[in-house]
């Protein structure tokens, strides 16, 4: 299970992820890999570029913007399941991320491409689906300006649709 060739592009900010994916015809990105690295080594995605965004600080950790908690899309599960603000005042978070795969993909893997996989299987769109309809007040902040507010697309087209296209 080898993936197709790709190019590897690193980015330090936002916008130079922005600016990577507009640039690029068929690209992802990635963080953590615990999503989409499987499908590449199946060969069901195959993107021609991977943009790292896994060193994009302003993507990383939670923090509160009004009556918003803001998770940034690079921060680890780990980091979402042990952070205060998230216990205090959205515990389901906390207790649907601590039950993600096991310790490693808890420590590596990260919130937002989770919710990007869009696996149906998966606890994290759900969740975040739910707290859509039901926490109004709670909303997804996944990077600089934008915010969850469309159902979930499918594998990989959640952050994209979502995040970079001003969803």
């Amino acid at each position: 299970m080898i993936p197709a060739t790709f190019d590897y592009v690193r980015v330090t900010s936002v916008a130079d992820a922005v600016q990577a994916l507009s640039s690029a015809e068929d690209a992802k990105l990635l963080a953590g890999g615990h999503s989409l690295l499987p499908l590449m080594k199946l060969r069901l995605a195959y993107p021609e570029t991977l943009i790292d965004i896994g060193r994009v600080e302003e993507m990383k950790g939670v923090r509160e913007d009004g009556n918003r908690l803001v998770i940034g899309a690079a921060t680890t599960h780990y980091d979402v399941l042990s952070n205060p603000l998230v216990q205090q005042h959205c515990g389901v978070i906390a207790d649907v991320t601590a039950k993600v795969g096991d310790p490693q993909v808890r420590h590596r893997g990260t919130h937002g491409g989770s919710l990007a996989h869009g696996d149906a299987a998966s606890d994290m769109p759900a969740m975040a689906q739910v707290l859509r309809e039901f926490r109004p007040a709670t909303v997804y902040h996944l990077a600089a300006e934008s915010h969850v507010d469309r159902s979930i697309d499918g594998p990989l087209e959640f952050l994209h649709n979502n995040v970079l296209q001003g969803g």
